[in-house]
């Protein structure tokens, strides 16, 4: 069984977006605007455990997000160790978080 941190420090870079449509025909993202960087300390979660395939990963909560830039009720979805994409429970998005640094 490998040793792995119990915690992760991820940096991302959060970008808001300017959007054009509403929510009856669909939103595009017009252009969007970097807001400045935000730290999330991650624990682990270790997967197949004792096994050959064994591993770990380390992905914020959406909770954990929303807490780190002030919002509430965004649900996130995309790769935390590339990109993750925000938007409301009714579809719109909201933001994204570009990955640069893991301490």
């Amino acid at each position: 069984m490998a040793k792995y941190p119990k915690y992760q420090i991820q940096k991302y870079i959060l970008w808001t977006y300017d959007l054009w449509g509403n929510s009856r025909d669909g939103w595009q993202v017009n252009d969007r605007f970097k807001e400045g960087t935000i730290t999330i300390k991650v624990k682990g979660t270790v997967y197949n455990k004792g096994t050959d395939q064994e591993f770990v990963s380390y992905e914020p909560t959406d909770r954990q997000i929303n807490r780190a830039i002030g919002a509430k009720g965004i649900e996130w979805q995309g790769e935390a160790e590339y990109t993750l994409y925000g938007e409301t429970k009714s579809g719109k998005p909201v933001a994204e978080l570009e990955r640069i640094k893991v301490e």
